[in-house]
């Protein structure tokens, strides 16, 4: 269900009030501000691309404010805005205002930093550093940008003068997300990573990651077509960062999305160099079948996209039945694994 937005919010926050809630957290995307509701925030955290006004694929943003701009017009006087140093240009807009900031990253100087200093299949390690205080932090969370979600969270605890180990030792404990990098184990068989998807940026920080942590194994992708897309350009830049990372390529579709399905995947097809290396199942579950089946147990397969419905519910529902096909496949018998094609080199001939 939408998010509520004006009258429907503020009664929201003044029922949590009534029942003793002294916090109030609000979540707006880039579409819905809650801004527009009149609040003043006393935190505002920034996560996300470097370039907000150009968030959304395929949408035009060229008139009007972007989000980020109708949010630091309603922060207090003693706001602290949370923004990530990594993004400069974030950094000079809260600058401009004159707001108390905190920064946080892993590329650049922050008040707030982090390194990976170990990627293994399902875990990250990564050493947290503020001020002359450093610390390891071991997650199941793994990614970018996945880590930088956390630092915004350590970067709020550090606010509420949290002590850092202590920060760090109750956001490892966060349970991992539904659909977001969810690794599926077995024994003798491939590991299945099932990911929601999403924007480019996104889906390329998943499949660096997924690379990162393989043990040996090839990567493949099995790229669901929703019914609901992009853009024909911001598909062709998806199909590009597939190709890019993943060593196999099987394009399907949702049985929504099958009467579009050629058209979708003509439009990541126009990413890639080589259209061959891809193979197309219009049937989900045959793909994600076939993937398993002639996958080497060192392989690591990314499931991406078809997770998302209109309602939270239905979302979940996909999410198990993702879940449901991965199990039955590997109970299926076992047939020849996929080799690619061999050349016998002849002498005095190059290659």
């Amino acid at each position: 269900m939408p998010a509520p937005r004006g009258a429907a919010l503020l009664q929201r926050i003044s029922d949590a009030a009534d029942a003793g809630c002294g916090v109030t957290v609000i979540e707006f995307d880039n579409e819905v501000a809650a801004a527009h509701s009149g609040i003043r925030f006393d935190l505002l955290i920034v996560t996300g691309s470097s370039s907000l006004h150009e968030s959304i694929e395929g949408v035009d943003r060229t008139f009007g404010p972007d989000p980020l701009t109708v949010a630091l017009e309603h922060v207090a006087k003693d706001a602290v805005v949370i923004v990530p140093a990594d993004h400069p240009k974030l950094v000079r807009r809260v600058d401009d205002i004159g707001c108390n900031r905190l920064t946080y990253g892993m590329r650049r100087e922050a008040d707030l930093s982090a390194k990976v200093f170990d990627n293994q299949p399902g875990e990250t390690t990564l050493m947290i550093s503020c001020g002359d205080e450093t610390a390891a932090m071991q997650t199941p969370h793994c990614g970018e940008g996945m880590a930088m979600s956390q630092l915004a969270a350590i970067a709020v605890a550090m606010l509420l003068e949290t002590p850092l180990t202590e920060a760090i030792e109750h956001v490892t404990r966060l349970p991992s997300v539904p659909g977001r990098m969810q690794r599926i184990t077995g024994y003798d068989c491939a590991s299945v990573v099932v990911d929601a998807g999403g924007s480019s940026s996104r889906i390329a920080s998943t499949l660096r990651t997924l690379r990162q942590q393989r043990c040996g194994g090839q990567l493949w992708c099995v790229m669901t077509i929703d019914q609901n897309d992009r853009s024909d350009d911001a598909m062709a830049v998806t199909g590009r960062l597939i190709e890019k990372y993943a060593d196999k390529v099987i394009l399907t579709s949702t049985d929504e999305s099958k009467p579009n399905f050629l058209h979708g995947a003509h439009s990541l097809l126009d990413g890639f160099r080589e259209v061959t290396v891809a193979r197309l199942v219009a049937d989900r579950k045959r793909a994600i079948a076939w993937a398993i089946q002639h996958a080497q147990p060192q392989d690591t397969i990314l499931v991406i996209g078809g997770l998302r419905g209109e309602t939270a519910h239905e979302s979940r529902s996909r999410i198990q039945t993702t879940q449901k096909l991965v199990e039955q496949s590997r109970r299926e018998p076992l047939v020849k694994r996929y080799v690619s094609p061999s050349t016998i080199p002849m002498f005095g001939v190059k290659a």
